[in-house]
């Protein structure tokens, strides 16, 4: 596999090229992630029902400094939420 200076991950934090396969299983992994969401809502799950939404404007009732970004990680929906994109992978 062949990469091009420089290589950005996850649109805007640059990704060192010695970690260009964690990159790449991450991108998968998004990819992955969407595509099956995508094939949800073709069988008339919203994203909205997937990623518990009404239950997000419940809990930001209650706190509202509780961000939708919070919400995703603390209910397993946030699919970017990785040591990669925090650049704490080893």
């Amino acid at each position: 596999m062949t990469f091009a200076l420089p290589v950005f991950s996850l649109g805007s934090v640059p990704a060192d090229p010695d970690r260009a396969d964690e990159v790449l299983e991450l991108a998968e992994s998004i990819r992955d992630t969407e595509r099956e969401q995508a094939r949800r809502v073709s069988l008339g799950v919203t994203l909205r029902a997937q990623l518990s939404f009404g239950a997000y404007l419940e809990r930001r009732a209650q706190t509202p400094s509780l961000t939708f970004r919070d919400h995703l990680r603390t209910s397993g929906g946030a699919i970017e939420v990785s040591p990669i994109a925090h650049g704490t992978a080893s």
